[in-house]
């Protein structure tokens, strides 16, 4: 996993391990979008937050990033829904990779406070 604050050379590091080595990408944050779309986590997420979160009947990230920081017991809440969806499907992504192509030499994971939710526990190696 490789993290890092805002502006902090992530996208480079990775870069340059991507020129060295056969490494396969996963985005946390496309991840985290997808997520937004599965049918029971949007059901969970409007019954907890309600229907002012959806336009056009997709939840609105807007929306939520709004609620992440109303207060910290709906940032909890929010959480609560959407980190466990995303670290499942990134370990559902890690599997296929490495059925799909066991030459890969590593599987980076790249996105924000992916440490911040206890991610680092089921990976190998924390770049920081």
């Amino acid at each position: 996993m490789l993290v890092g604050g805002i502006a902090s050379g992530e996208s480079t590091v990775l870069r340059e391990l991507q020129k060295r080595k056969k490494i396969e990408t996963i985005d946390l944050d496309k991840i985290g979008h997808d997520v937004l779309k599965i049918d029971h986590v949007k059901k969970t997420l409007v019954s907890r937050f309600g229907e002012e979160i959806l336009t056009e009947g997709e939840v609105d990230r807007v929306k939520l990033r709004n609620i992440m920081f109303t207060d910290e017991v709906s940032r909890r809440k929010l959480q609560n829904i959407v980190i466990p969806q995303i670290i499942w499907q990134a370990y559902k992504r890690i599997l296929a990779i490495k059925k799909a192509d066991p030459g890969v030499e590593a599987i980076v994971l790249e996105g924000v406070s992916i440490v911040d939710v206890g991610m680092q526990k089921i990976m190998d190696q924390v770049w920081y």
